[in-house]
């Protein structure tokens, strides 16, 4: 009889450690799954690349740290990204994540970087947003809408209380100017209450945040064309000693942000 309690204490003992690990594994997981999801629903959002180099999230605490989030640009423009910042944070509701209704008390997006590449014709932030206001059309279910399809899996909301990006910057640049930049700042975007009486998805949410931040960049270009311009000028002045092919480059550059600016 001592001996059979010896074993199922072993066994009970056994098993606990054994959830004790699997759980652990799980935690340890969790920030590689949302990982993965962001750079699977992200292009279905903006048809762009998307990366990012880490996720560390907390459900316990209710923390959500994203590192090196990056939005690559659409065929036919040269910059390496169209956005990136160092690091999203985003707080939530303590062990909300593991419910049906996430709640998100804040998401802090500090310092971002927006490179607004002039094309031939159109913008990259232009065309992205573009492909964001597409999906957001499609999944609202808007009559006629092309786009493509809100990504399948969990049926989990999202509430969002606010969201805020401070510190951020345009850098300016025309296709053929191979790189070089003009910096403008992005003035402070906030947002209250997205989800808020009808919970979004999660792929969804974050269009609807990327719609506004990517408008308030075309707001803040449109705004500062003329300090964009002077900018512009001093740039082809400071090329009038280099090689024929820099010069053009830069002058044809300099005409189409013109272009745009007559609009």
């Amino acid at each position: 009889m001592k001996k059979l309690i010896k074993w199922l204490i072993w066994g009970v003992g056994s098993l606990l450690v054994l959830a004790v690990v699997v759980l652990v594994l799980v935690y340890l997981s969790l920030g590689r799954i949302v990982e993965k999801a962001i750079e699977t629903a992200g292009p279905m959002v903006t048809q762009c690349p998307v990366t990012v180099d880490s996720v560390s999230l907390s459900p316990l605490r209710g923390r959500l740290r994203i590192v090196n989030f990056a939005i690559g640009n659409p065929e036919g423009f040269g910059t390496p990204n169209a956005f990136r910042v160092d690091e999203i944070r985003v707080a939530m509701r303590p062990g909300s994540v593991f419910s049906d209704l996430i709640q998100v008390q804040e998401v802090y997006i500090n310092g971002p970087q927006v490179t607004y590449e002039v094309g031939l014709g159109k913008t990259n932030i232009g065309t992205i947003q573009g492909n964001v206001d597409a999906f957001l059309k499609r999944v609202s279910g808007t009559p006629g809408a092309k786009g493509p399809e809100e990504p399948s899996g969990s049926t989990r909301k999202v509430v969002i209380d606010q969201v805020k990006v401070e510190n951020g910057e345009i850098q300016f640049s025309g296709t053929l100017l191979k790189g070089a930049a003009l910096p403008v700042p992005l003035p402070t975007i906030a947002m209250t209450d997205i989800g808020k009486g009808q919970p979004m998805s999660g792929p969804k949410a974050a269009a609807e945040i990327l719609n506004r931040i990517l408008g308030g960049v075309l707001d803040t270009v449109k705004q500062s064309g003329k300090a964009i311009l002077d900018a512009a000028g001093d740039l082809g002045n400071s090329v009038k000693g280099a090689g024929e092919g820099l010069r053009k480059g830069v002058g044809g550059a300099l005409e189409g942000v013109k272009g745009i600016f007559r609009k």
